[in-house]
């Protein structure tokens, strides 16, 4: 959780204050707008435009969850204006049904974003060398060439993957029946 501290200060217009909040949530809301948008200028400029919002409500913003509430949706309302837009361009009315799809598609969506930012800090929680080689081999790259550019063993390699594997099981594991539940 965010220190109080750091909404206080953005309450005031601190720089720094919405520096750290920027980068440490921009990927979350990056993620959320990947789920809605396809072009990745569209994407930038859609996140962009929810800092530049949260920066002018500000001083309604008292902690984590009412920051990240405001930033889910006004990217939501991004989304949903840019439909109507094209709707519109289109001379296309929506009835009820497309509007109720829609939303549910929003809410699959948020939670998607919120499960990715789960994983994403629990990731992060990895110790450094550990961290590196679960990311090396997720990107497909084999024991031995992971030892190599590491300059460890591949005894070693096996033994960060698997304290990996171990700890985002126990980590994570409860995600699994909580996504269950929601379909």
């Amino acid at each position: 959780m965010e220190s109080n501290y750091i909404f206080e200060d953005l309450k005031k217009g601190k720089e720094y204050a919405f520096k750290y909040i920027y980068e440490k949530y921009y990927t979350l809301f990056r993620a959320f707008a990947l789920k809605f948008f396809t072009g990745e200028h569209q994407v930038d400029d859609v996140v962009q435009e929810c800092f530049i919002r949260l920066w002018e409500k500000r001083k309604t913003i008292d902690n984590i969850d009412i920051f990240k509430s405001y930033g889910y949706m006004i990217i939501r309302n991004i989304y949903l204006n840019t439909i109507r837009h094209e709707n519109i361009k289109t001379n296309y009315r929506n009835n009820v049904s497309t509007e109720e799809y829609i939303e549910e598609s929003i809410q699959h969506k948020l939670i998607d974003a919120e499960v990715f930012q789960m994983i994403l800090e629990a990731f992060e929680e990895l110790p450094e060398t550990c961290r590196n080689v679960y990311r090396m081999s997720l990107n497909g790259m084999k024991h031995e060439d992971i030892a190599t550019e590491m300059n460890i063993a591949i005894s070693t390699v096996k033994k960060h993957k698997n304290r990996a594997n171990h700890f985002l099981r126990d980590r994570l594991g409860h995600l699994l029946s909580i996504i269950l539940q929601l379909n």
